[in-house]
């Protein structure tokens, strides 16, 4: 069996990984990589060993959201240096090249359209729990829509034309309304909490807040919207 040289990945929020298969590598056989942040990622090639592997794709063990990996040709480097860390905050991360930020825009827009639950937060009225999901259209843009359950017929859809950015923590006037800042340590305890699930998409006139049940469901949501609307993510501070 042939070894395979080392495989550069990039997670589909944009965040660059650098695997290295340390032998002999044959269909079916793991391998483990270290993204920019260092999380471990864990993926299996689907075809059968060889230097020019076809894209395979990988699943983030921590918050379970998926990663699209390229073999390298044969004239890669056998040492690949990890990339530096990207930052969730200020203006984003990084682009992706433009071939590979499609390919993970196709892959993120499969978790869009499968739709979640969330928590959902408004200008007006309480917060009420909506599975919410997010389809193309055929001018190229996208719709975001709600319902009060799976498969149910959506109570609201909003264009997601000119999104700006996607918001982690409770950042805006929707969420900060009902939530003031902290006062104890209670309170500062709950918040965190908050913080960690809570995300909003901006809009040019509106904003969509949303508070997932788990902050990795929030985590994935903001790196799918982010892929697919090619908007950054900004992070609280």
């Amino acid at each position: 069996m042939a070894a395979i040289p080392p495989v550069e990945a990039t997670h589909t929020d944009g965040a660059p990984v650098v695997a290295t298969i340390p032998g002999p590598h044959v269909d079916g056989a793991p391998m483990e990589a270290t993204d920019a942040v260092h999380a471990p990622v864990i993926a299996t090639h689907p075809a059968p060993g060889d230097a020019n592997l076809p894209p395979v794709e990988a699943t983030h063990p921590v918050d379970g959201t998926p990663a699209v990996q390229v073999a390298p040709a044969p004239t890669a480097p056998s040492d690949a240096a990890v990339p530096p860390q990207v930052s969730t905050s200020g203006a984003g991360a990084a682009p992706a090249p433009a071939g590979e930020a499609d390919q993970a825009a196709a892959i993120w827009l499969a978790v869009l359209q499968q739709g979640a639950s969330f928590v959902k937060y408004g200008r007006q009225g309480k917060p009420h729990e909506r599975h919410v999901r997010v389809e193309p259209i055929p001018s190229g843009s996208f719709l975001m829509g709600w319902g009060a359950k799976p498969g149910a017929k959506l109570s609201q859809i909003v264009p997601l034309d000119g999104a700006r950015a996607v918001l982690m923590g409770m950042q805006t006037d929707t969420f900060t309304s009902r939530h003031p800042a902290p006062r104890t340590p209670a309170q500062q305890a709950q918040r965190h909490d908050l913080d960690s699930r809570a995300l909003s998409l901006i809009l040019p006139s509106r904003t969509i807040d949303l508070l997932a049940p788990t902050a990795a469901q929030a985590n994935q949501w903001a790196a799918a919207l982010s892929a697919v609307l090619r908007v950054p993510i900004v992070g609280l501070g």
